[in-house]
């Protein structure tokens, strides 16, 4: 069971880091207590003017009435625009930390089934009840209400004190029917964030994207997309008519129950009027004070409600911020020299993916220096790009161990490790920004080096055409006249990306697996040129680069089992000499 009131002082911090946000909403308790109990009292004073005859007093009353409650009604309106601002303000907060967690958490996470659950639960939980806002406008209205019934209680008894009770009961009642109808709405809208998710992906990847433009019109994917879609809505409604059913019984009990009140309240009032004699203002006031209370007390027991449902769901979102703290409670001592000779170890390292059920790495166990060449070969599906992401950190072991300078990697700070490599990864990205920020990103801007770089690798023809040169932005469909550059030209992109950053280990895992293996190899060629005082890891299912590597390790499902350089291995029976037999005509 979770802590709601841990989960509210986590919320409350981002509300309260607007200064103004208390004073809004307590302005708002307060007109929430005046505007409806004015509504009801007013109508009294008008009608005593009315039965005494006393028209001028009741005329200018009921001109006093209108403009008082339109002078309320603006403030209020301007209340609430302030305190929509603020909501804007928090969950532009909340959904920049969101992003901050999935950026800032460890990679292994971050693929987790569970982390991906959890962090797409508190995005739609939040969406839902308002929100950490809707928390705080809802405690406002339970607090306006806790004093309208107090002051309207009071003066309902003095007439019939069997009122209050009658309406608290049928309320306490409901309000258990309620919880429950509200407990099935939280199971619906539970079960339909994974298949929302996958909606998502169909119809704003797959529809809309335009990655998979040309795909679906030459494969005539409308069709499948279309099935897909179909797919989703049948299962929503069947989703729907499942809660419609099971909630059926509990709102036609809701709805008696509210009906039997209102019985009650004309009988106890219609009773007053025969036997006690009120009067006919009396009788108006008495009955907006009984039919009020009733919503009042409905406000207080259902906002409770609604509270507790909201802590449910700002659950995942508090959940989640814990995945920041655990990540940044390192230690900070152990600091690594990018400019000195680091040896990396990997000790009987095994690796298996989550649900998966053989290992992907299987009892590796190497030694890495950062002044040497090293090529990591294998076909698909070898361990290649496993055994990248374990050296990079980005997964922990199943078992073994990994040190750098005889040290557990996980004794240091991720970013301090990190300064070791920088990486091309095949499924490398280009971002919506400009060339300048696609290749420098966090390190300082040296323009020379950036020219030189993208000299060597022949993209700078192109560029010096582009209108704003590295300035020019790139990929961004949300912008008119943008520039998109060739598969080639954003696979160099890449790799000036991971040139320009300073670090000692720069490692290429098969961004270039897309192209021919002359064209590939003309690459390496270029990226050892412009690397000449750093040293290269790259991974391929080719051995065209082999040559110029100090070492090559290579892999086999999930095995290291040749290490050596290329003159030997092409020497020796293996998986090395066979997979150059087999490509030896592409390069020579």
């Amino acid at each position: 069971m979770f802590n709601r009131r841990k989960i509210l002082q986590y919320s409350m911090k981002y509300v309260l880091e607007n200064k103004t946000a208390p004073f809004w909403f307590i302005l708002y308790t307060l007109l929430s207590i005046t505007i409806p109990l004015m509504a009801i009292y007013y109508p009294k004073i008008i009608l005593d003017f009315i039965e005494k005859e006393n028209q001028w007093a009741a005329m200018m009353s009921v001109v006093c009435f209108i403009s008082l409650e339109a002078v309320l009604y603006i403030a209020n309106s301007l209340i609430q625009t302030k305190i929509q601002d603020i909501q804007t303000i928090v969950n532009a907060q909340i959904n920049e930390d969101i992003a901050d967690v999935n950026i800032s958490v460890p990679y292994m996470i971050s693929e987790s089934s569970e982390f991906i659950e959890n962090k797409n639960k508190a995005i739609a939980g939040l969406n839902i009840q308002s929100g950490t806002i809707g928390i705080y406008l809802t405690l406002c209205n339970i607090v306006a209400a806790i004093i309208r019934v107090i002051l309207s209680s009071v003066a309902l008894s003095m007439l019939n004190p069997w009122f209050s009770i009658v309406i608290l009961i049928t309320v306490l009642i409901n309000a258990f029917v309620y919880s429950y109808i509200n407990k099935l709405e939280e199971k619906f809208w539970n079960s339909l964030i994974c298949f929302n998710r996958m909606f998502s992906y169909i119809f704003m990847k797959l529809s809309c994207g335009f990655r998979f433009a040309k795909e679906n019109r030459l494969y005539a994917m409308s069709d499948i997309i279309d099935e897909k879609n179909n797919e989703y809505i049948q299962y929503t409604k069947n989703k729907f008519q499942q809660k419609y059913k099971e909630a059926l019984p509990y709102k036609i009990l809701h709805q008696a129950i509210g009906q039997s009140q209102m019985l009650l309240i004309y009988g106890c009032l219609l009773y007053s009027a025969y036997v006690k004699g009120i009067s006919v203002a009396d009788f108006t006031v008495m009955l907006s004070i009984a039919l009020s209370l009733k919503g009042w007390l409905n406000t207080i027991i259902y906002g409770v409600v609604d509270i507790n449902i909201s802590c449910d769901y700002l659950q995942y979102f508090y959940n989640l911020s814990k995945y920041k703290v655990n990540n940044s409670s390192k230690s900070s001592e152990n600091k690594l020299d990018p400019d000195s000779r680091n040896i990396i170890e990997f000790k009987n390292v095994c690796f298996r993916y989550e649900n998966a059920e053989s290992y992907a790495l299987s009892d590796v166990s190497v030694k890495i220096s950062s002044n040497e060449n090293l090529a990591i070969i294998g076909t698909n599906g070898s361990g290649k790009t496993t055994f990248i992401k374990l050296l990079l950190g980005f997964y922990r072991p199943t078992s073994g161990t990994i040190t750098v300078n005889g040290k557990d990697i996980s004794e240091y700070e991720a970013e301090e490790y990190l300064k070791l490599f920088s990486a091309v990864f095949q499924d490398y990205s280009i971002y919506p920004m400009s060339i300048k920020d696609n290749i420098v990103f966090g390190e300082p801007f040296d323009e020379d080096k950036v020219n030189r770089i993208l000299t060597e690798l022949a993209l700078m023809p192109s560029i010096n055409n582009m209108p704003d040169g590295i300035e020019s932005v790139l990929n961004d469909n949300s912008q008119p006249n943008v520039l998109k550059l060739s598969g080639g030209q954003e696979q160099k992109l890449a790799i000036a990306r991971a040139l320009y950053k300073k670090a000692p280990i720069v490692i290429m895992d098969e961004p270039t697996a897309s192209l021919d293996s002359l064209s590939e190899y003309k690459i390496y060629q270029n990226a050892f040129q412009i690397a000449k005082e750093r040293h290269m890891i790259f991974t391929s299912h080719r051995v065209s680069c082999c040559k110029n590597a100090d070492r090559v390790l290579v892999f086999d499902n999930g095995f290291l089992v040749q290490d050596g350089v290329h003159r030997d291995l092409i020497e020796i029976p293996g998986v090395y000499r066979q997979l150059y037999s087999t490509q030896e005509h592409y390069y020579t």
